[in-house]
């Protein structure tokens, strides 16, 4: 009994193994391509976004933490207040996006085999390509997950299991404003501190004004 509970535990630790994605964000408007770092440990989500701000996400509650750090700076959302904000503002019905329709295209993006599909997102067109022959995509779809809780045009990508996959490449067209280019660089799975998901020391929390109706 004692064995079959220690490989349950050994296989539960491999399910839930720590994730690095470090992606390029590029624009139409040039300029220099943006490095970000994605964190994913016991549902929390750690995006950094070149140097200047980090955010941490509980994908449990929907807590959004904000580090500024030039600032030195923390701005806190919870779940509730964000929810609040987005029905008041009449998004909650926009915020999903279309079923993704599969374009035949293939091409190898990072050394990932992809297929191409194409969806809409609050008037923006996205394509994504979704890299599903994976070493490990089990494992780290299952991590992968936990993204759905920020939202998005990809959150469908982890709702849905024929979509089951990695996006690898993501362009999204904004009517007026250009395209915006996301590429994954590559997959990490080595052990993540728990300090990487806490607030620094020395930053200081700016609160936000209250919503209203809340």
């Amino acid at each position: 009994m004692k064995t079959h509970l220690l490989f349950a535990f050994l296989a539960l630790g491999i399910a839930r193994a720590d994730l690095t994605l470090t992606q390029q964000m590029e624009t139409s408007q040039g300029g220099q391509p943006t490095l970000m770092h994605t964190k994913i440990k016991d549902g929390k989500i750690r995006t950094d976004v070149g140097r200047e701000m980090t955010a941490i996400i509980d994908s449990r509650t929907g807590d959004t933490t904000s580090l500024l750090h030039a600032q030195k700076a923390v701005v806190k959302l919870s779940g509730a207040d964000i929810k609040a904000a987005q029905a008041r503002l009449g998004k909650e019905a926009e915020a999903t996006p279309e079923a993704p329709t599969p374009t035949g295209r293939k091409e190898t993006i990072s050394g990932f085999e992809c297929e191409e599909y194409v969806t809409t997102f609050n008037g923006q067109k996205i394509e994504v390509w979704l890299a599903k022959s994976v070493p490990d995509l089990e494992e780290i779809y299952d991590q992968l997950s936990a993204l759905k809780a920020a939202g998005g045009p990809t959150s469908q990508w982890f709702t849905d299991p024929n979509l089951k996959g990695i996006p690898v490449r993501t362009i999204a067209e904004v009517p007026g404003s250009g395209k915006a280019t996301i590429t994954l660089v590559s997959i990490n799975r080595d052990p993540l501190p728990a300090s990487d998901f806490e607030i620094p020391r020395g930053y200081q929390e700016i609160k936000m004004p209250a919503i209203p109706g809340r």
